[in-house]
């Protein structure tokens, strides 16, 4: 698969966010995908929005979401500290 299917992927899945750009993705160990990202943020506190914000996503969100709380919170800070 190419970053360019990739980005249409992650589009479909997470149709209310602006995805610019995937610059790479790789399978996790929970058995979904962390796709680094180019996107829009939008600040839930200010008015104001990020343009080009640098993160990584997991796809497919389903996934993601149906895993435990725990796992949840071990996956966020495993993605932290892969940077």
């Amino acid at each position: 698969m190419t970053n360019e299917e990739m980005l249409e992927k992650v589009r479909k899945d997470r149709p209310n966010q602006v995805i610019h750009e995937v610059f790479g993705f790789q399978e996790n160990k929970y058995g979904f995908y962390d796709v680094n990202v180019d996107m829009e943020l939008e600040s839930p506190y200010f008015a104001t929005k990020i343009l080009h914000h640098k993160c990584s996503l997991p796809y497919p969100l389903s996934k993601y979401l149906e895993m435990d709380e725990r796992l949840q919170i071990k996956y966020r800070l495993d993605i932290t500290w892969d940077f």
